[in-house]
């Protein structure tokens, strides 16, 4: 009789219980714990983010591209990729279709240590160097002078200046940029394809704060991903 009450006792504290049978510890730690924790959630701090730059943009600052995997490590946060697919709903035969049209890759955001030594404030100067022509000659006091008023019809030699994306560059920047997750001796990398950035931003100076670091931070907009995954 003993074995039957405690059958009905787990049959009713169990699958007729509130919670059913998911909240015994049991199903918790055969979830979690077993298998060297094999389905427990990743922890957010086990990352790592490579830059990859084309030769050109090496050559822009040669200090960057030395400090390419300090910079990688310099990373204080960076979303993952995130996809948005445009649905049209159409009727056949009255029955709603849901049909995909397009997909959209949204952007991401990194977020850099802006370190004592300055090579993750040069990298985005290498990148508005690379880009820009503007970032040349701003120390020249013949581009943007207007003491003597407008030079826009003043000859060759008072417009020989070029501004905005006239750099006669037509290779890109980044080759791509990976983020990786690691746990249990495992990883998995998320590579951006063509990433190309479309807003990066150095923080704001305080005198009144005192322990806040500062930090650089980008948005980085990519035209594809790559999923790849194996042992560290």
């Amino acid at each position: 009789m003993a074995k039957f009450t405690g059958f009905f006792d787990s049959l009713a504290n169990g699958v007729l219980g509130p919670k059913g049978n998911m909240a015994d510890w049991q199903h918790a730690s055969r979830l979690f714990v077993s298998d060297n924790q094999k389905h427990a959630p990743k922890v957010k701090f086990l990352y790592h983010v490579t830059f990859y730059l084309t030769e050109e943009a090496k050559s822009v600052i040669p200090e960057v591209a030395q400090y390419i995997p300090e910079i990688g490590m310099l990373v204080r946060s960076a979303s993952l990729p995130g996809f948005t697919a445009d649905i049209e709903t159409k009727n056949k035969y009255n029955r709603k279709k849901n049909i995909q049209t397009n997909i959209s890759y949204d952007p991401i955001t990194i977020t850099f240590h802006d370190d004592n030594h300055g090579v993750t404030t040069a990298l985005l100067e290498a990148y508005y160097r690379f880009y820009y022509a503007d970032a040349w000659h701003g120390n020249d006091p013949g581009a943007y002078s207007k003491l003597d008023g407008d030079t826009t019809y003043k000859g060759s030699a008072r417009n020989q200046y070029r501004f905005g994306l006239d750099n006669n560059l037509s290779v890109p920047f980044f080759r791509n940029i990976q983020i990786s997750q690691m746990a249990r001796s495992q990883y998995t990398t998320y590579t951006l394809v063509n990433p190309i950035i479309t807003n990066w931003q150095h923080d704001a100076v305080d005198s009144e704060d005192g322990s806040t670091f500062m930090q650089n931070t980008i948005t980085v907009q990519y035209e594809a991903v790559h999923y790849d995954r194996g042992t560290v």
